[in-house]
C-alpha cells in the first residue's frame, strides 16, 4: 500500500496527487481500440457531439495504476456517473476514518440505505 493512498487504495486529498503515466495517451488510444470505441457499460458508440465521447475509467481512481482490471472504456456520460459514484465512496471512506458515522447524517434511515446502494462499485 502506497502511504498516500488509504486503506483501499484511494487517494487521499491531502497528499501529492497521482499523475498519468507518460504513456497514458498510447495506453488510453489502446483500449478504446480494443473496444471498438464502445463505451463498456452502456454500450454507446463515440460520439462527442451527443456526450458520448469515448473515455477511459480507473475504476479505484488512481491514475498511475494502469492495470487492465482498474481500466474501463465509458462514455462521458457513464464516466462522469462514475466518478461521481468513486468520489462519493472516497467522501465517506474518509469520513469513516474520521470517526464520522455516516456522508447523511440528516438522511432517514430509509434514504441513506437508497444512497448506500448507489456507491457500489
Amino acid at each position: 500500500m502506497h502511504p498516500e493512498n488509504n486503506i483501499i487504495g484511494i487517494p487521499q486529498k491531502h497528499h501529492l496527487p497521482d499523475e498519468y503515466p507518460e504513456n497514458w495517451k498510447e495506453i488510453a488510444n489502446n483500449l478504446k481500440k480494443s473496444t471498438a470505441y464502445r463505451c463498456q457499460n452502456c454500450g454507446h458508440i463515440n460520439d462527442p457531439t451527443t456526450g458520448y465521447q469515448i473515455t477511459v475509467h480507473h475504476k479505484n481512481g488512481i491514475k498511475s495504476d494502469c492495470r487492465p482490471e482498474n481500466l474501463i472504456v465509458l462514455c462521458q456520460r457513464c464516466h462522469l456517473v462514475e466518478q461521481s459514484k468513486l468520489r462519493l465512496l472516497q467522501r465517506k471512506i474518509e469520513m469513516e476514518l474520521q470517526g464520522q458515522n455516516s456522508i447523511f447524517p440528516e438522511m432517514s434511515e430509509n434514504r441513506k440505505k437508497e444512497y448506500q446502494g448507489q456507491l457500489t462499485i
